[in-house]
């Protein structure tokens, strides 16, 4: 679903449309906190979305306590996530945590939490972790495979109620690092994943795990709203590794977009004519159709170090 553009740190608000010429009225107000209200290292919202009932949802990561409100997610010195939803009204649902199944394992911030929702209300939730395993409560939980202490990725559905439909656990080959920039989802739950990873195995689960990988490089894939891959884009041998830092499906789930920076010489994303030139920093974006087909790329240079977090497409595939 669209994403707003307006995130707050430790609080999320809600604005009403009005004319340009008046002051904004917010809708409503809600204040999260940390254990430690002077340090804001103790709580985050790293990503927020709406579904078309007007529903708020926010994901982040905290440390210790988390206060919503009257509602308090405990935690421990290590970093956890947290899920939750508001009514149109402002109105604390529901909330979900996620921690460490054994609480000495680390779990570290910007681990870049994200969320997309569908028409139903379904979210999809994405992150990094490199605890031994997380426990997403009511007995659902996810091991890492590897024992040196890599990161590996996480792919959640829940329901509108915030009851998991499935979890995944995603990584390279043992011992490599992994890492998935995001989630996004059309209005039917067709959702799509990217990001990077290193070694010559790709492990996506729901039918998209793969063997004999060239090298190192980047994905995206494309999962039914059951959870079953329907294909996984990757570069052409001898491209460098990207760095996604976003990705988008329009509401029909026809187009996606995905975005991120490169310092090598060529990205080559599988088709002569999308193929582009990069030189050092610089952005690129790439668009694929819904059978993973590349429908084009383009570059963004500035003079200065520019960053792209969050994008979305509109109603024509504009990107935004």
């Amino acid at each position: 679903m669209k994403k707003h553009p307006l995130l707050t740190i430790m609080a999320c608000l809600l604005l009403q449309q009005t004319a340009m010429a008046q002051t904004p009225m917010f809708s409503w107000a809600n204040a999260m906190q940390g254990a430690n209200p002077s340090d804001p290292s103790t709580a985050e919202i790293t990503d927020l979305d709406t579904d078309p009932a007007g529903n708020t949802y926010i994901t982040g990561e905290y440390r210790n306590d988390l206060h919503l409100g009257g509602t308090v997610l405990t935690g421990n010195n290590n970093a956890a996530f947290f899920l939750a939803k508001y009514s149109p009204d402002g109105v604390l649902l529901w909330a979900k945590k996620v921690v460490q199944a054994q609480p000495e394992d680390g779990l570290d911030f910007n681990s870049f939490a994200q969320i997309s929702t569908d028409d139903a209300g379904n979210v999809y939730w994405s992150g990094n972790y490199e605890a031994a395993s997380l426990d997403f409560g009511n007995g659902t939980t996810i091991t890492r495979t590897c024992t040196n202490g890599c990161q590996e990725g996480f792919l959640v559905k829940t329901d509108a109620a915030g009851t998991i439909v499935f979890a995944k656990a995603l990584h390279a080959s043992g011992g490599e690092d992994f890492t998935i920039a995001g989630v996004a989802a059309a209005n039917s739950g067709v959702h799509v994943v990217s990001g990077s990873f290193k070694g010559t195995e790709l492990w996506l689960q729901g039918g998209a795990n793969i063997g004999g990988i060239a090298d190192d490089g980047y994905f995206t894939a494309l999962y039914n709203a059951a959870g079953g891959a329907e294909w996984i884009a990757f570069l052409n041998p001898n491209s460098g590794i990207p760095n996604v830092t976003g990705i988008a499906m329009s509401d029909d789930g026809e187009r996606i977009a995905v975005v991120g920076n490169y310092s090598d010489s060529l990205l080559n994303f599988g088709n002569s004519a999308v193929t582009a030139s990069f030189s050092n920093n610089k952005r690129f974006a790439v668009w694929y159709n819904k059978v993973g087909q590349p429908m084009g790329a383009g570059t963004l240079s500035s003079t200065v170090n520019v960053d792209i977090y969050d994008i979305r497409l509109d109603d024509t595939y504009k990107l935004w």
